[in-house]
C-alpha cells in the first residue's frame, strides 16, 4: 500500500504545537488514477508492516498485540529506533530543553540514593551495637542520626523536585504528542480512514500517544518519556555493584548476607506501615464549576476529532481547525488549574511517614546484632540492601527493555501516521481553483457531471453505483427516487467528494473534480444527511453555527438559519436560549413542564437535567440540523439533502421545501434531495431514478411518467404522491 506524507504547514504552526515534517514528499497522484500516492521512502511503514507478520507468514496479527522476539523483529526494532529516535528528540528537547537536561540528571541521581540510605543506615546500626556492651558512644550516635535526619530531609526535597519536574515535561510532551495524533485525524479524509492499514496504523498510533498518559501499561508499552526512568534503574545498578564490590573486597561473609535476607520480616514492616502516620489523602474538593464546564468541552472536541460518527460533517464544515483550535485552548487552560499546594502540616506529615518508615526497616535489624561476629551489623545491613536493591533493579529493567521493544513498534506507527496526507487531496502542481459555474439562462450554482462513474465499498466485491450517467445543470433542482439500499446516499457522498470513485469521470463546473482541493468544493456546499450528527452536551448556538464555523460567534446569523430551519418556535423557550446545551433523548424524553405543550413545533421530547440541559426529540434535532445546513445557504452553490426531512410531520416538510426554494429564488444554486416521499418531487425540475446502483431514468416528471417505466411504477405505489 502506498501512503501519501504531508509537506505544508498545517494547523499545528498556527496553533502553536510542533510539526514534525517526514524527510520524504508527497509524490501525488494523476487526477485521474484514484488512491493515495506512493512516497519515495517507507521505509519505517514497512519495518512496522513485516513486524505484524504472523510466525507462519500467511496472515497479520491484529493491531496492538505485542511483537514476538523473532530475529526480523528485532531487526526491524532497531531500524526503527534509528530512523525514529531523531523526530522523538527533536520532540523532546523541543518541549523544555532546561527542564529535559534536569530530568536526565535527576534520573541518574535519584537511582544513587540508596547507596547513601544504606550507608548512613549502617554507621547508625554498628553504632547502636555498640549499646549491649557498654561502650555507647551516644554523642556519635546523636550526631549520625541527625546527619541521617538532614539526609532524609534533602532526599525528600530532592524527589519533590524532581517529581514536579518531571510532570511538567511530561505535560508538555504529553500535548504536543497528542496534538499531532489529533491533527492527523481531522486531516485525513474518509477514504483514508476506511483503508484497513491505516485503521491499524492509527490505532497503534493511538496506543503509542496513550502510553505518555500511563494508559498504555495495560497492553504492555512503554513510552519514550516512560524510558527514561530506566536511567534511575542504570544508575542503581551499577551504584549497587560498586557498593557490593566494595564491601566483598573487605572480606564481607556471604553466609552472613543469605542468613539476614532469610530472616527479613517483610509481614511485621507492612503491618506497621499500614498503621503509621498514614493520611487521607481524597481531595476534598474535586474540580470547580469552571473546571468541569472546561474538562467537558476538552472531552467534546476529542471525541468529535476520533468519532467517525461527525467524520462526513467535519469536512464538508471545514470544522477541523475549529476543533483542533479549541481543544488546544481548552487543554491549555486545564494545565493552568494547578492543584492547590500542600499545607505545611500535609508535608510534614508525608514526611514523617516516610522516615518513620525508613526508621522502622533499619530498627528491626538490630535484634540480629548478636548474631555476627566477623562482619558488623551495618555491613550486612548494607550488604543485603545492596543486594535487594540490585535484583529489583536487573529485574524491573528487564521488564522496561521488553515493554520498550514492544513500544518501538508503537513509536514507527505514529512516526508514519502523523505524515500521512488525504487520499483525495490532489497535487499543488495540478489542482484548480474552483469558481462557481454559469447555466442556461444565466443561471449559477455547480454543474454536475458523471459519466460511468462507479463506486465500491472497500471489502466488497459488488459496487454499490454501476456506471452512473448523469448532467445537471447551474441552477437546477433534481430530486433522486429509488428503494432503500440503491445507491442514493453513496452517490451524495461521491458527489460531495466524501468518497472517491473507482473507474468512470466526475465533472464539477467542467472540470475533473480530482483537480480541486475537496475542501474547495465542499466550502461552495451544504447538505443535510440522513443522519445528521447531533453535537450533545453542546448549545443550541453551536449545534447550529457549526454549519458555518466563523459565524459560531454570531447570534443574528443563527437565529436567521434556526428561523430558517423551523427550530425558533421550541428554541426560543429554551432556560438558557441559544446557550442551552442540548442532550438527545428519543424513547422515553419528558416533557418540560416549563414549556405550554400547545407550542408550534413542540413535541414531547424535552427534558430538563442538571445544568439546564434540555433533551430534543429525533424531530427537533432534525430541525435544529436543518438550521444548521442553512447557515450556509446563502453562499453555496449546491445544496444536498438526504433523506433529511423523514421526521417532519407532512406539513412541516412542505415549508421546509418552500424555504429550501426560496433559498434559490434567483436560481443562484443547484439543489439535490434525495426522497421517499413522492409529493415531495414535485419541487423538482428533473428526477433521477436510482435502482440498483445506476440511474435508471432520468427526467421530468411529466417525461417519465409518459415513458410509464420504473419511476410511474414508483409514483403510482405512493398514495401519498396522488
Amino acid at each position: 500500500m502506498g501512503l501519501r506524507f504531508r509537506k505544508s504547514r498545517t494547523a499545528a504552526d498556527r496553533h502553536g504545537a510542533p510539526e514534525l515534517r517526514q524527510d520524504t514528499s508527497a509524490s501525488g497522484r494523476s487526477p485521474s488514477t484514484p488512491g493515495p500516492s506512493t512516497p519515495p521512502d517507507t521505509s519505517v511503514f514497512d519495518a512496522w508492516m513485516a513486524s505484524r507478520q504472523s510466525p507462519d507468514g500467511q496472515s497479520m496479527i491484529p493491531s496492538g498485540t505485542p511483537r514476538s522476539f523473532t530475529l526480523q523483529n528485532i531487526k526491524s526494532a532497531i531500524f526503527i529506533a534509528q530512523a525514529c529516535s531523531g523526530q522523538m528528540l527533536r520532540l523532546f528537547w523541543g518541549s523544555h530543553p532546561i527542564r529535559m537536561i534536569l530530568l536526565l540528571a535527576l534520573n541518574v541521581g535519584r537511582g544513587t540514593l540508596s547507596t547513601f540510605r544504606y550507608y548512613s543506615h549502617a554507621r547508625i546500626l554498628d553504632e547502636a551495637r555498640l549499646v549491649a556492651s557498654g561502650n555507647v558512644r551516644f554523642k556519635k550516635l546523636s550526631l549520625l542520626i541527625a546527619v541521617d535526619v538532614l539526609r532524609m530531609f534533602i532526599e525528600n526535597i530532592f524527589d519533590t523536585f524532581s517529581i514536579s519536574n518531571e510532570t511538567i515535561v511530561q505535560q508538555s510532551l504529553r500535548y504536543q504528542i497528542e496534538y499531532l495524533q489529533i491533527e492527523t485525524r481531522l486531516r485525513l479524509d474518509i477514504p483514508a480512514l476506511s483503508t484497513p492499514a491505516i485503521r491499524d496504523l492509527l490505532h497503534e498510533s493511538d496506543l503509542f500517544v496513550q502510553s505518555f498518559s500511563g494508559m498504555g501499561a495495560g497492553f504492555g508499552f512503554l513510552s519514550p518519556f516512560d524510558f527514561v526512568h530506566t536511567l534511575t534503574t542504570i544508575s542503581e545498578i551499577f551504584s549497587q555493584l560498586f557498593l557490593l564490590y566494595t564491601l566483598s573486597s573487605r572480606g564481607f561473609s556471604w553466609t552472613h548476607a543469605i542468613a539476614v535476607v532469610s530472616v527479613f520480616l517483610p509481614s511485621i514492616f507492612s503491618f506497621l506501615s499500614s498503621f503509621c502516620c498514614q493520611e487521607d489523602t481524597w481531595p476534598h474538593a474535586l474540580f470547580s464549576e469552571e473546571e468541569r464546564a472546561i474538562s467537558e468541552r476538552h472531552e467534546q472536541m476529542r471525541h468529535l476529532a476520533y468519532s467517525d460518527n461527525f467524520k462526513a460533517e467535519i469536512m464538508l464544515f471545514g470544522l477541523g481547525d475549529w476543533i483542533l483550535k479549541t481543544w488546544a485552548e481548552t487543554r491549555r487552560s486545564l494545565a493552568g488549574f494547578q492543584a492547590p499546594p500542600r499545607s505545611s502540616s500535609a508535608a510534614m506529615r508525608e514526611f514523617a511517614h516516610s522516615s518513620v518508615l525508613e526508621v522502622l526497616a533499619m530498627l528491626q535489624n538490630i535484634p540480629l546484632a548478636l548474631q555476627f561476629t566477623h562482619a558488623s551489623l551495618g555491613s550486612v545491613t548494607l550488604y543485603r540492601g545492596a543486594a535487594q536493591t540490585l535484583l529489583h533493579s536487573v529485574t524491573g529493567f528487564r521488564a522496561s527493555i521488553r515493554s520498550f521493544y514492544n513500544s518501538l513498534f508503537l513509536l514507527a506507527a505514529f512516526h508514519t501516521a502523523i505524515g500521512l496526507q488525504p487520499i483525495l487531496k490532489p497535487k499543488e502542481s495540478e489542482k484548480v481553483a474552483y469558481e462557481s459555474a454559469m447555466g442556461p439562462e444565466g443561471r449559477k450554482g455547480m454543474k454536475i457531471e458523471a459519466r460511468y462513474l462507479s463506486f465500491t465499498y472497500p471489502g466488497r466485491e459488488k459496487p454499490t453505483l454501476r456506471n452512473i450517467n448523469l448532467t445537471i445543470e447551474p441552477g437546477e433542482v433534481v430530486a433522486i427516487v429509488g428503494f432503500n439500499g440503491g445507491g442514493k446516499s453513496t452517490l451524495m457522498n461521491v458527489l460531495l467528494r466524501l468518497y472517491d470513485f473507482q473507474s468512470g469521470s466526475l465533472y464539477i463546473n467542467d472540470q475533473d473534480c480530482r483537480k480541486y482541493d475537496p475542501s474547495d468544493i465542499q466550502r461552495h456546499c451544504t447538505a443535510l444527511f440522513q443522519t445528521a450528527a447531533k453535537y450533545t452536551n453542546q448549545s443550541v448556538k453551536e449545534n447550529t453555527g457549526v454549519g458555518k464555523v466563523e459565524l459560531i460567534d454570531s447570534d443574528p446569523a443563527i437565529a436567521a438559519a434556526l428561523e430558517n430551519g423551523g427550530a425558533r418556535p421550541f428554541v426560543d423557550p429554551l432556560p438558557r436560549g441559544l446557550d442551552t446545551k442540548l442532550e438527545f433523548g428519543g424513547y422515553g424524553s419528558y416533557s418540560n413542564p416549563s414549556i405550554p405543550s400547545d407550542l408550534p413545533g413542540y413535541g414531547r421530547g424535552y427534558a430538563p437535567s442538571q445544568q439546564d440541559r434540555v433533551t430534543l426529540s429525533g424531530g427537533q434535532w432534525q430541525r435544529i440540523a436543518i438550521s444548521r445546513a442553512f447557515m450556509r445557504a446563502d453562499t453555496s452553490d449546491l445544496w444536498l439533502v438526504d433523506e433529511g426531512s423523514a421526521s417532519l410531520d407532512p406539513q412541516a416538510q412542505t415549508e421546509f421545501f418552500e424555504r429550501l426554494v426560496r433559498s434559490r429564488a434567483d436560481r443562484s444554486k443547484t439543489i439535490i434531495f434525495i426522497t421517499h416521499t413522492m409529493s415531495t418531487v414535485r419541487w423538482a425540475d428533473k428526477i433521477a431514478v436510482v435502482d440498483n446502483g445506476t440511474i435508471a431514468e432520468f427526467g421530468s416528471h411529466k417525461d417519465l411518467m409518459l415513458r410509464n417505466g420504473a419511476y410511474a411504477q414508483l409514483h403510482r405505489a405512493m398514495p401519498e404522491a396522488h
